[in-house]
């Protein structure tokens, strides 16, 4: 949905239940009682953990954090819920580091079991719940630590471009939908005779987003899509509410060959703002950037000029965007941050001569609301990155902390829900 003719909305897969976990490299649902029969028992260490933060509800779910000692890079950590009178129902559980960057995020059942190999040593890893007030009162969670194993490599990722046009495309969730080759008239009747020129803009924008990362991007126009497992972005089509639409959130790219989509055919309702042939290749280079994100298991997040954001308008999508540490959209969870950066390196890798400082040092941060206390965040002291102070524990801290952590989250919260998209991106 289109808000005021100024919002964009980009598609995203919805919500994963923990059957879907099993798609994601690194996670995995799981049961007590799944192992194989007559199986030798895997040596196990049960870690304890304390909670550390306990926010009560501003018009949206509680949340809980728990905090477990750290572990070892390859290490297998499996969590289970346990609820009393459990009776089935879902809730967002997420898993973070130190540093409060998420790892993963999934939904499990107030019964559920869940397993994530690490892929970096955490000093501390933190269990996030978030849901229902009443349901979080019920639940307890035990995590236990499993012997390292094969630690996951990096790998390249491919990606093509498709200008040509599709017959009977699906995407995610989406009816197959067919399109003519891109024609940059169906934007409007100003940018007629710029095809090339469009196409090139949003070439030119994807590759510059990735530029630190293995990624490697090629067009319908260079010759047929590569031999070996690639993400294809498709450009055509329209979309009654949504400007893109990506196949799932696939954390660490366990599944290399997915696709998605940008509806340039949608983006025709913006011809009116008077976008320059540019902006417009822009918008629609940065919308498939976005997508391509999630393709590599990225989340939504919030402030700045993220590629990932997911509360800005026509403007913030034709205009610079970056990837870097940024907080994440409540909707994803109510705190924390996704490192995208990270993410990237531990998943695509860094091209040859790039650090992972470097490529942070090339994005920028939105300041927070004024009086939220901020802390530096030694992962990211180097790029000048800061993370919000984590709120008190109830009774833990004085009022005014309090307060200002409420305004924090109202903030954001506010922000999130601003002109909301029918569906969001």
């Amino acid at each position: 949905m289109l808000a005021l003719g100024v919002a964009a909305s980009s598609g995203c897969p919805p919500i994963w239940t923990a059957e879907d976990a099993s798609r994601t490299l690194g996670v995995s649902a799981a049961s007590p009682d799944n192992e194989k029969p007559g199986s030798a028992a895997p040596r196990v260490g049960v870690l304890a953990g304390q909670v550390v933060e306990q926010t009560p509800p501003l018009g949206g779910p509680s949340h809980r954090l728990i905090e477990f000692e750290g572990a070892a890079a390859g290490e297998t950590l499996m969590f289970r819920l346990h609820a009393r009178d459990a009776s089935g129902q879902l809730l967002t559980v997420a898993l973070f580091d130190e540093h409060m960057c998420v790892l993963v995020r999934t939904q499990l059942r107030d019964d559920g079991a869940l397993a994530h190999a690490l892929r970096r040593d955490c000093q501390a890893v933190l269990v996030g719940l978030a849901g229902a007030a009443d349901l979080l009162e019920r639940i307890e969670v035990s995590v236990e630590r499993r012997p390292g194993v094969a630690l996951m490599t990096t790998a390249p990722q491919a990606v093509w471009l498709n200008f040509a046009g599709a017959d009977e495309l699906v995407v995610g969730d989406e009816l197959p939908i067919s399109f003519a080759a891109f024609d940059a008239a169906d934007l409007g009747g100003a940018y007629g005779g710029e095809t090339g020129y469009i196409k090139q803009v949003i070439v030119e924008t994807l590759r510059a987003r990735y530029a630190d990362y293995a990624v490697d991007i090629t067009t319908s126009d260079d010759g047929p899509p590569p031999a070996e497992a690639h993400a294809t972005i498709h450009f055509g089509g329209q979309h009654a509410t949504l400007l893109g639409k990506a196949q799932w959130i696939d954390r660490y790219n366990s599944h290399p060959d997915d696709q998605a989509i940008v509806y340039t055919s949608s983006a025709a309702k913006y011809a009116g703002m008077g976008l320059r042939p540019d902006e417009m290749g822009r918008l629609l280079g940065n919308t498939g950037a976005h997508e391509l994100g999630h393709l590599l298991g990225l989340y939504h997040t919030l402030g700045g000029e993220s590629i990932m954001d997911a509360s800005g308008g026509v403007w913030e999508l034709a205009g610079e965007r970056r990837l870097g540490r940024d907080p994440l959209d409540v909707r994803v969870f109510p705190t924390g941050f996704d490192d995208a950066p990270r993410v990237l390196a531990e998943t695509v890798g860094l091209r040859p001569g790039v650090a992972l400082q470097a490529a942070r040092l090339r994005t920028s941060s939105e300041p927070w609301p004024d009086g939220v206390l901020r802390r530096q965040c030694s992962a990211c002291s180097e790029a000048g990155l800061f993370a919000a102070a984590q709120p008190p524990v109830p009774g833990g801290a004085a009022g005014v902390a309090a307060e200002r952590w409420r305004r924090a989250l109202t903030f954001w919260r506010a922000q999130s829900a601003r002109m909301p998209p029918a569906s969001p991106r």
